[in-house]
């Protein structure tokens, strides 16, 4: 634990690493606090926020609730897309009943492409002020609530897009806490900096269409292809790292934002009519070529070379150009440490020299101290380490099978009451179609409910067991289960 500072009477903001732990700290931990401190006499509100992403945008549910957006919205309506179509309708009524529009009270688990017909991101939205839908804004709610709260808690992402807006995101704090702090420079560092790729420039076009004209749209959907092969080509290199700014990628960015200026002007001329779905698009295509405009310039200009480093990489099958801080340290030390006290927890760290590491990768300039605090609890009594041995290197073709038959055992021993954690999502899938083909237990796996759904049905049968989970990276923190129900 690193702290710099004290302060008494503040308000605090707890930032952690996944929504997972967001939601276990207010659905449990900070009740549990409160409850406690009541019978003290002291009391607190909480209230957890989470980024723009995560909650279901009027705008876009406007849009897609018109009429000329719901007839037109695919143009050939095949099986699929109708079925599609069916969905973001149940997610258009589920909206309309909700207080919050909270991606993680629906009853159903939603993939990340259907979610973004109707959300959006700081990058394409304008704002409340600026937005039609502005009043009826389930961020601005979340964040309305925030600004009432003694404890506010975000992931940390959301706290780094804190601090790269200058810290215009959250409410006014005196305390910060950064739980899962060896994870934090790697996501300020994204929040600092910016990507650009084909997948932008597709989603810029596809906001902008209506408003632009065809050369233009053309000629910037020309322009993503063109980034793409040339980004996955240079992530392949040996050195990935680039300076865009020069040579055949400086020359392809510049040709980028010719033409992003020229959509912009085309978006500033339109004049739809206030107050209908088409004047909400409007406003948040300007947007969005405004960031992508800006983040171009930037990728362009050498200045920005003296403090960040560019390259290329292959996310989800598409080639993006990343630029990021070489050193969040000194971005931290002048945006975070002057304004709040910091509170900085891992259980990773170790006393000494991890300690310095740490502390000046966060920014510790002045004065801080390091403690070390024992866990409470009793590992050699609860908790039991089993080691397979006999199971095949996984690097071999036998090990899929023999793992799952491993794991088959060991569930069906402890009666169900299991959740299993894999690295990939083929693996998992791979290993829960084996187990549940026995029929001796029920096999849940992550993506066919949302989160909760999953937990609670390990929590809720508890007393008969015989219900597995299967799980990513997004359930290995976050889950608590006390006693027999996860054994």
């Amino acid at each position: 634990m690193l702290h710099s500072q004290s302060s008494a009477d503040a308000r605090v903001v707890i930032t952690t690493a996944t929504k997972a732990l967001q939601e276990q700290l207010c659905e449990e931990d900070l009740p549990f606090i409160r409850k406690a401190l009541t019978e003290h006499g002291i009391d607190f509100s909480f209230a957890l926020l989470k980024g723009r992403a995560n909650y279901a945008c009027a705008a876009k549910l406007d849009e897609l609730g018109a009429p000329e957006g719901a007839d037109t919205m695919f143009e050939t309506r095949t099986a699929t897309e109708l079925k599609r179509g069916d969905a973001l309708t149940k997610l258009r009524t589920w909206a309309a009943g909700s207080n919050t529009g909270d991606r993680a009270e629906l009853d159903e688990d939603v993939g990340d492409d259907l979610w973004g017909q109707v959300s959006t991101r700081s990058i394409d939205c304008p704002g409340a002020v600026a937005c039609p839908a502005g009043d009826r804004c389930f961020t601005e709610m979340a964040r309305a609530r925030a600004q009432e709260a003694d404890i506010v808690v975000v992931n940390t992402a959301l706290y780094g897009a804190h601090l790269a807006a200058f810290r215009t995101v959250l409410p006014e704090h005196d305390v910060v806490i950064v739980d899962e702090a060896h994870l934090s420079e790697d996501v300020f560092a994204d929040q600092f900096g910016f990507d650009i790729s084909a997948g932008r420039l597709r989603n810029l076009v596809g906001l902008a269409a209506p408003f632009a004209k065809a050369e233009h749209v053309e000629k910037l959907r020309d322009l993503g292809s063109q980034l793409d092969v040339m980004w996955s080509k240079l992530s392949r290199g040996d050195d990935t790292r680039i300076v865009a700014c020069t040579g055949e990628p400086g020359r392809l960015l510049e040709q980028v934002r010719v033409a992003v200026t020229a959509l912009g002007k085309d978006i500033k001329d339109a004049t739809p009519e206030k107050g209908t779905p088409a004047s909400s698009r409007r406003v948040r295509a300007d947007k969005a070529a405004q960031t992508l405009a800006h983040e171009v310039g930037m990728a362009l200009d050498p200045a920005v070379y003296e403090t960040h480093v560019a390259w290329c990489e292959v996310f989800n099958g598409t080639g993006r150009l990343m630029v990021m801080p070489v050193d969040v340290g000194e971005l931290l030390a002048e945006r975070l440490h002057p304004h709040a006290t910091v509170v900085a927890t891992s259980a990773t760290l170790t006393v000494g020299g991890e300690f310095d590491v740490t502390a000046h990768r966060l920014g510790f300039t002045g004065d801080w101290d390091g403690v070390r605090v024992a866990s409470p609890f009793d590992f050699k009594e609860q908790g039991l380490l089993y080691v397979p041995k006999q199971l095949p290197d996984p690097r071999d073709k036998t090990y899929p099978v023999a793992m799952a038959t491993e794991l088959h055992e060991l569930i069906v021993a402890a009666g169900g009451r299991t959740l299993a954690l894999f690295t990939s999502w083929n693996a998992m899938r791979l290993a829960s179609d084996w187990c549940a083909a026995h029929e001796e237990y029920k096999v849940l796996r992550q993506g066919e409910a949302p989160r909760r759904t999953l937990v609670d049905a390990l929590r809720d049968n508890a007393d008969t067991g015989g219900v597995a989970v299967f799980a990513t990276m997004g359930f290995w923190t976050g889950v608590d289960i006390p006693g027999v129900g996860l054994s």
